[in-house]
């Protein structure tokens, strides 16, 4: 009993950062977009250099990564279950 709280515990923060990791390169997207929209080419040359290195660094979206294998998004963690779920049946039928 205790083991199936812990990997609950453990599968709740899978998702939790999953999702917060969405968050962040979903919103890492939306601030290039608001400073690209905004009248940015009106500013002073030192702010519009920049927002200019904001904006290139926005294009590519910032992303939590598991160490080198993968990056943590809701498609990692369906991924992460479902190979679970499969090798936890393989056990199961085996024994």
């Amino acid at each position: 009993m205790v083991s199936l709280a812990i990997l609950g515990g453990y599968i709740n923060s899978f998702i939790l950062i999953s999702v917060v990791g969405e968050k962040l390169a979903n919103e890492c997207l939306v601030i290039g977009n608001s400073i690209y929209k905004t009248e940015w080419h009106n500013l002073e040359v030192d702010i519009q250099k920049d927002l200019i290195l904001v904006i290139m660094r926005c294009q590519k979206p910032a992303y939590i990564k598991a160490g080198p294998y993968a990056t943590m998004t809701h498609r990692t963690i369906l991924s992460i279950l479902k190979t679970a779920y499969s090798v936890m049946s393989l056990l199961k039928a085996i024994s």
